[in-house]
């Protein structure tokens, strides 16, 4: 899948307005959040909620700019996903998978950088973190955590934001309801810095509470008995044999 991602990435990204070393960079990225929405595929209603919040606000960004091209595809994607969280919401029926989450991420990640490109690169990244911050921070929560823990980065943990989440005590629809507010916040700054309205120092607030929930959540142990209790659980369909969904 990455792989695959990548040379779709390559393919996508507009070299012209971005330049050759800031178009690359580009494409890393979008391989990297699509990556990370796959992961965020782990808790019910999840990627389902942060991914509404994130389409609506590239698509805001798009509108601002006049690109109905990709303004009008995005708010379709934002409403599909919102839509779908009637069969994702706690207990869940159905899940994205694999499949669903990375087209999520994707067109996402693609569709902001069409959005940024030419704008500067240091305030392009800024506004594209904030967009995606949550996302980025799960992303970067089980790296972290994985390296710690020296296990390997590819082989699936119960380790990301909503286990995390959930070994604190929060109830299942909780664990979607926060991650969709906190992404709904970095989206509005992201949004704000895109059109002028906020500088672009407030994405550096979003990067610090970014950073706050990571070191915070980052020692939260995994253990043995929780992992166990996680796979016999028959709380949400997302983890039976009908229909799994890796842990990452």
């Amino acid at each position: 899948p990455l792989a695959g991602t990548a040379v779709a990435a390559a393919l996508v990204v507009p070299y012209g307005e971005t330049g050759a070393v800031a178009g690359v960079l580009a494409a890393g990225w979008i391989v990297a959040v699509t990556a990370a929405f796959r992961g965020m595929d782990h808790a019910d209603g999840l990627a389902g909620a942060v991914g509404t919040v994130t389409a609506f606000g590239v698509a805001a960004c798009a509108a601002a700019e006049l690109m109905d091209g990709i303004a009008v595809p995005l708010s379709v994607l934002a409403a599909a996903l919102a839509g779908f969280l009637l069969h994702n919401w706690h207990p869940a029926r159905a899940a994205l998978g694999a499949g669903g989450s990375l087209f999520t991420g994707f067109v996402i990640a693609s569709a902001a950088v069409f959005v940024r490109a030419g704008q500067g690169t240091g305030a392009g990244a800024g506004v594209l973190f904030a967009l995606t911050a949550v996302v980025c921070a799960d992303a970067v929560l089980v790296v972290l955590a994985r390296r710690l823990a020296r296990w390997p980065l590819t082989r699936g943990r119960p380790d990301h934001l909503g286990h995390r989440l959930r070994r604190l005590g929060l109830a299942p629809r909780a664990v979607a309801v926060l991650p969709g507010v906190a992404a709904l916040g970095g989206v509005l700054v992201g949004v704000a810095v895109h059109t002028g309205r906020m500088s672009g120092g407030a994405v550096w607030w979003v990067a610090a509470a970014a950073a706050v929930l990571v070191l915070a959540l980052v020692r939260l142990p995994v253990t043995p008995v929780f992992r166990a209790r996680q796979r016999s659980s028959s709380v949400s369909p997302q983890v039976t044999e009908q229909l799994r969904v890796r842990n990452g």
